[in-house]
């Protein structure tokens, strides 16, 4: 799929969940849903701590380049998934 690489900007202000994650490379997708104004989508999968909506405001990161990546899903059987079962009635 198409991405850009952004980076956090160094200079992002506190009080957001990725100002931690200040000077690092993600790859990320353009948001089309954000309220705010523009913003990207951080992908999954590069060792970003967890949030409900991973989106970085326009304004906090520097596009660095456009490239592709490659997304890799793996089935994670939950604690209360038991896989081998029949559904029986």
């Amino acid at each position: 799929m198409k991405a850009t690489l952004i980076e956090i900007d160094t200079a992002c202000p506190p009080g957001y969940w990725y100002s931690i994650l200040a000077g690092q490379r993600l790859w990320a997708q353009e948001g089309r849903e954000c309220a705010v104004g523009d913003c990207w989508l951080i992908l999954p999968g590069q060792g970003v701590p967890s949030h409900p909506e991973p989106v970085v405001f326009a304004e906090h990161a520097w596009q660095v380049r456009d490239g592709e990546v490659e997304l890799r899903l793996h089935v994670v059987p939950g604690s209360t998934t038991q896989l081998g079962l029949g559904v029986g009635a």
